[in-house]
């Protein structure tokens, strides 16, 4: 039997492109031919073309042999586990379970001016509408691969919605929860911005089991948005997380993004911005936290397409025992595009001679009225100021402490928000007693 055949027969180990088809049949919107052949089409994508590896620049550091041969199923909906307190106390609160809204679990916005749909509520309303949205996949990535996994198995999505001028005075907390040993999951997040409207998003990840989820989000700024998004990865150390994300960035519109990866046993975050208006800025920046056997790994794609645009990338990790970290950012500066600003810098401390990070900072530039600088650094703990430490008192536990809080901290203060950095810090700081209580 040939590969190709193979590949045909068989879409995940055990799992039959016929068991696909079939329930591809039963999923929200089915009975309407555009969302069908949406599914389809993303279906065929897949079944078209090999799994992604390392031969990919995108997974040259990423091995995905156990997603490949291992035993996946989409899961349907479940109780999932226990919901977690907000971070902010204030907060709207959207939960899905398993890919699924849950209005139950959710307190919704009563804000005028923020619009929330379900996706399954939209192919029941306007099905070509939500066939536009779930067939215009990210493809900037091994040609959206994954991103066409998520298109022909989601069951159900997120569309926030902010109009003109709607400047949220509340933030927005939506809450993936996975479980399920072998499940597979879809979530999908669509963020529209009016123009001059304004939102704080916060996206947690959570979980049980040794699930796979394969994620899409889309964020869409008009003309002076402004968007401040922080995902928080606290899966099941067990658990697998890709994401793909697209940025379209208006004119004096800003993204200012903060990805924060503690938990899983894989994850993998793609980010593709393109700045399409002059003044517009791209704040992208980020910390992980690895111990075990890790694998924390984030790719960032930023297009500077018009003149007069700004980007900024700084990602900081503590990597322990033999935890792997990856970094690739790359800042395109498209002809034309004069009066780029771009910084990118990547700084990685290794707790561990076993601990390995890979890091792959890039510059591509097509015009000459730029300033663009990028970095990366990796090393050990500053001994000086470990032997002044403990020369002041401090035990070699408490001082190693004090010097990993303080190099993470410096990564968190990239996000404006005083009360989001509180809390963000507290899950730091929980994760590394977690750590060095545990070991390997």
């Amino acid at each position: 039997m040939g590969a190709q055949q193979s590949r045909q027969q068989q879409l995940l180990a055990g799992w039959s492109l016929a068991d696909a088809a079939a329930l591809q049949q039963k999923l929200p919107g089915s009975e309407h031919d555009a969302l069908l052949q949406v599914r389809k089409r993303a279906l065929a994508a897949v079944t078209g073309r090999p799994w992604p590896d390392r031969k990919s620049e995108y997974w040259r550091y990423t091995s995905l042999q156990a997603l490949s041969s291992g035993r996946y199923r989409p899961v349907e909906a479940g109780e999932g586990p226990m919901v977690q307190e907000a971070l902010l106390a204030d907060s709207w609160r959207l939960v899905v379970v398993n890919g699924r809204l849950r209005r139950d679990l959710s307190t919704l916005p009563r804000e005028k001016g923020i619009d929330i749909l379900s996706l399954s509520d939209l192919a029941g309303a306007a099905p070509e509408d939500a066939a536009a949205l779930l067939g215009d996949w990210p493809e900037q990535f091994d040609d959206g691969f994954f991103a066409a996994f998520n298109a022909a198995f989601a069951a159900d999505g997120l569309l926030v919605t902010l109009a003109d001028g709607c400047r949220a005075e509340r933030p927005l907390e939506v809450v993936f929860l996975s479980s399920g040993d072998g499940a597979v999951i879809f979530p999908r997040l669509h963020v529209r911005l009016g123009r001059g409207s304004a939102l704080r998003l916060i996206e947690r990840h959570e979980g049980a089991g040794r699930y796979w989820s394969d994620g899409v989000a889309s964020f869409d700024l008009d003309g002076n948005a402004r968007l401040e998004h922080v995902r928080v990865l606290c899966d099941d150390e067990d658990a697998v997380n890709i994401a793909t994300a697209a940025l379209h960035i208006g004119a004096d519109a800003c993204y200012d993004g903060f990805l924060l990866s503690l938990g899983g046993m894989m994850t993998h975050q793609q980010y593709k911005a393109d700045l399409l208006g002059e003044g517009g800025e791209c704040r992208l920046n980020g910390a992980y936290l690895g111990h075990g056997r890790q694998h924390h790994d984030c790719i960032s794609d930023i297009t500077h397409d018009v003149p007069a645009t700004r980007s900024h990338q700084v990602f900081k990790g503590v990597l322990d025992d033999r935890a792997h970290g990856v970094f690739q950012g790359r800042i395109v500066v498209r002809p034309g595009a004069q009066q780029t600003d771009g910084h990118q810098l990547n700084k990685t401390l290794l707790l561990s001679d076993r601990a390995e990070i890979d890091t792959k900072p890039e510059l591509e530039i097509y015009a000459d009225d730029v300033k663009c600088s990028h970095g990366a650094t990796a090393g050990e703990l500053d001994k000086d100021a470990l032997f002044y430490l403990r020369s002041r008192g401090l035990a070699d536990g408490q001082a190693r402490a004090l010097l990993i809080n303080a190099f993470i901290a410096d990564a968190l203060n990239e996000i404006g928000d005083e009360d989001l950095r509180d809390a963000l810090n507290a899950l730091v700081a929980r994760a590394l007693n977690r750590q060095r209580a545990g070991g390997e």
